[in-house]
């Protein structure tokens, strides 16, 4: 598939909402999702998990297609990409972000089974469940660190939205102030 910046999309054809905005909401309501899951079976936890990660590493597409032409230059600069492919900026966006490289690796292995370039392998999952507390939680393990997958795909939230800001779309702001508040806790 060629993916071609500022292409037209019909957003008929999408279930994200109808602005290069919906894909970072959706995965906002997915952060606000995970933080408040409450007397969830491990599966639907990690289901959630998945959806979030799938979520993060696909604006990668969502602001290549729409960043503004005059602002390519911007956004490639952003994550120092050094050509003009999809498949360079794919790539660079993997080294500026640690988050949306572990949301990549968990996005391409969960929909793939594997992953044949790039495969982050000090990368692990860990799912637990407290019988106590009817609770289950999802831990990301990289490099002998463990984190609460909803501290990773926050930080790739957060990470977008910046770069969202940077190339054009400044609304995106908005998101942000609403991750500050839904996601603390």
């Amino acid at each position: 598939m060629v993916i071609v910046p500022d292409e037209e999309i019909d957003f008929s054809k999408t279930l994200v909402g109808k602005d290069p905005i919906g894909p970072l909401s959706k995965l906002l309501w997915e952060c606000q999702q995970i933080h408040a899951a409450k007397d969830v079976d491990p599966l639907v936890r990690m289901f959630m998990s998945q959806n979030a990660a799938a979520s993060a590493w696909h604006l990668t597409d969502w602001i290549w297609v729409r960043c503004p032409p005059e602002r390519l230059d911007d956004l490639r600069a952003a994550v120092r990409c050094k050509g003009d492919q999809f498949s360079d900026f794919a790539s660079a966006v993997r080294e500026a972000s640690l988050d949306v490289a572990i949301c990549r690796q968990l996005a391409t292995a969960g929909k793939h089974v594997s992953v044949k370039r790039g495969e982050m392998k000090n990368l692990s999952i860990e799912v637990e469940h407290n019988e106590d507390k009817n609770q289950s939680s999802v831990w990301i393990c990289l490099d002998g660190k463990r984190s609460s997958d909803n501290d990773v795909y926050a930080g790739a939230l957060r990470w977008w939205i910046d770069l969202y800001i940077h190339v054009g779309f400044p609304e995106a702001q908005n998101l942000l102030k609403a991750l500050g508040q839904r996601t603390k806790g």
